[in-house]
């Protein structure tokens, strides 16, 4: 029994140091927890990554940089430099890192902040960082994620998500629960996701693909593709095309973009109230009455039904079925 003991001790600290030593880090917090955890981590300047182990610790490895290059500093030796705030109490933890002089001109003798953590599977994440990416996934609990400048990261969360970065793009896949993504300047990808779904991205491109739900997307400047959608889609774009499949239309179908073409697949056999308009309209639609034009068709396929609405100021439209 005290062989098994040793080794089974062993191998907690061979796998504690395996993890320390992927990285480079300054110096580290480990906090203890019981249950759900809810977890904050805030930085001016640097990265968060956030990992999920199986253990009872939150370990948060502060990784500081100067001039780009990395130093080696203690926790009063950056307290000197920074604000730094490390709380717990019972599961909540709290780490924030600020500069003091927020107008600091002298950017090269400048700390950045990054953070590594590895914290229980059940954790609640709020990263926030204003320059720099996040990268979390494997985890249960809902996650809020943002940057001001910065891509994000997102994948494997049973839990609601919400993301949004000022300047970068938002990837997320494989998330169970109400996905919001939103970038000022940017790319939007979601994959795998179960739950209502919006994406806005004021300069982007946006790419969904085996989504279920309410979908609501958007784009000032760029195109929408679609892949394997369930449930309702609206989106819109003020500048590009509109491309896609839904394998399940269960709800309202609007899509519109000022400069682009639309082509959308839907399931077979649908009852719709249909508004389509634009340039030239393609559509293989027997069972329909309403009025049909170059630039505008308007009325029922198989009696009505689901509201579909697809309208370009300057673009083909394409409505198919299969």
């Amino acid at each position: 029994m005290k062989k098994v003991i040793i080794f089974c001790l062993s191998l907690f600290f061979i796998s504690s140091s395996i993890i320390a030593q992927n990285f480079d880090y300054s110096f580290k917090e480990v906090f203890k927890v019981n249950g759900e955890t809810q977890l904050k981590l805030v930085t001016s300047d640097g990265f968060i990554h956030l990992t999920p182990y199986d253990g009872n610790t939150v370990e948060v490895y502060f990784i500081v940089r100067k001039n780009n290059h990395f130093i080696r500093i203690d926790r009063n030796e950056l307290e000197r430099e920074l604000d730094l705030i490390v709380d717990q109490s019972g599961n909540r933890i709290e780490v924030r890192v600020r500069h003091r002089d927020q107008n600091w001109r002298d950017w090269r003798n400048r700390l950045d902040v990054s953070f590594e953590v590895f914290a229980p599977k059940n954790t609640l994440g709020d990263l926030q960082t204003s320059d720099g990416s996040i990268d979390i996934g494997g985890f249960t609990g809902d996650q809020i994620c943002k940057t001001s400048d910065g891509n994000i990261e997102v994948y494997n969360i049973d839990g609601a998500v919400y993301a949004h970065t000022s300047d970068g793009n938002i990837k997320a896949r494989k998330i169970i629960g109400e996905t919001d993504l939103s970038t000022s300047d940017g790319d939007i990808t979601a994959v795998s996701i179960t739950g209502n779904t919006f994406c806005r991205t004021s300069d982007g491109d946006i790419y969904i693909e085996n989504v279920e739900g309410r979908t609501q997307v958007g784009t000032s400047d760029g195109s929408i593709e679609f892949h394997e959608l369930s449930g309702s889609l609206k989106g819109s774009t003020s500048d590009g095309s509109i491309k896609g499949e839904l394998i399940n239309l269960k709800g309202e179908l609007k899509l519109s973009t000022s400069d682009g073409n639309i082509d959308v697949v839907i399931p077979d056999n649908l009852g719709m109230d249909i508004y389509l308009r634009g340039e030239n309209i393609y559509t293989e639609f027997s069972d329909f009455s309403g009025s049909r034009g170059k630039h505008k068709i308007e009325g029922r396929v198989k009696g009505g039904g689901i509201p579909v609405s697809l309208t370009t100021s300057d673009g083909r439209v394409s409505l198919k079925s299969r």
